[in-house]
């Protein structure tokens, strides 16, 4: 099906300032959506959302969102690149089996394009899925104050290395 808005056929959506979450499914299966405006102030962005939206190329992820769930952007295959709003932000996130980064040729990081990771002194733990699928990736730098790994907090991102400072102990 086609949605039309006052109208207009739709191919780019904003979403409209106010939103606090995206619902699950929302555009799901909608083929026809080639970009999407989140706005500051969405925290959520349920299981489905984008799902099979494979013409959306890229996406900007507002730094209030904090929970991004399981197969939001599943088969989105052309989103090839994602901008998230800090590095902070990246870390802290819950991520819930995500697919944001599955075909991601391109993360800019505060608009900079991103390869290599360096993660912030002061930090003990990176939680489940934070960098799963990141192929974009060549590089992850983690500090002695890293004490914990969840599951899946580095998975299935192609040739990438992974530095760890073992100056003062084991990992």
């Amino acid at each position: 099906a086609k949605l039309y808005i006052d109208g207009e056929f739709v191919t780019d959506f904003e979403f409209p300032s106010g939103t606090t979450s995206l619902s699950s499914y929302l555009f799901a299966g909608y083929t026809y959506l080639e970009s999407v405006i989140i706005p500051e102030g969405v925290e959520s962005i349920d299981g489905g959302t984008f799902q099979g939206c494979y013409k959306i190329s890229e996406i900007t992820i507002p730094s209030t969102v904090t929970n991004i769930s399981a197969s939001s952007f599943s088969s989105c295959d052309s989103l090839k690149d994602v901008y998230i709003p800090s590095l902070e932000w990246w870390l802290n996130v819950k991520m819930h089996y995500p697919d944001l980064f599955e075909n991601a040729e391109r993360v800019y990081v505060d608009g900079v394009l991103t390869t290599e990771i360096y993660i912030p002194e002061g930090t003990e733990r990176i939680e489940s899925f934070t960098f799963y699928q990141c192929s974009f990736l060549t590089a992850i730098h983690i500090p002695v104050s890293v004490r914990y790994l969840s599951t899946n907090s580095i998975a299935l991102c192609g040739e990438l290395a992974i530095y760890y400072n073992a100056s003062t102990k084991e990992f």
